[in-house]
């Protein structure tokens, strides 16, 4: 948590703006896999990885919680209270841990795709750091 912070504090002064442009690529992101999940054919999106979040709830359901983080991401770009923008990133971290579990777990029993998984951690931490530098400017 630290070494975000300082990475996010880092970005904030060679980059001012960096913050709220993650935090839009965020939103973009959880808006496309929200149509991603409802458009694309079930079988094009049943993997090892995958199908534990299928056993859980039907992918339109997994679509609508994409779409619900990625609009609440959105409005806490214009709206600057803590309590969304806290409730918006709760949000987002669930699906984070809902889908990197079984995406890890998937990779250690042989199965499953460790570049999934690199890439889930890439993009989350850089949301996560344009989400707390954005914070921190906002105090």
């Amino acid at each position: 948590m630290e070494a975000t912070l300082r990475v996010a504090n880092l970005y904030a002064r060679l980059w001012p703006g960096w913050a709220r442009f993650i935090i839009g690529v965020a939103a973009a992101f959880h808006a496309v896999l929200a149509c991603v999940l409802a458009l694309f054919p079930y079988e094009q999106l049943l993997t090892e990885g995958t199908a534990p979040q299928f056993d859980l709830a039907s992918r339109f359901v997994w679509a609508g919680g994409f779409a619900v983080v990625a609009v609440g991401i959105a409005v806490s770009l214009r709206v600057h209270k803590p309590w969304l923008h806290a409730l918006a990133w709760v949000a987002a971290t669930f699906l984070f841990g809902a889908w990197l579990t079984p995406l890890v777990l998937a990779v250690i029993s042989g199965g499953g795709s460790p570049v999934a998984v690199v890439v889930l951690l890439f993009l989350y931490g850089l949301m996560f750091a344009g989400a707390i530098s954005n914070a921190l400017r906002q105090r």
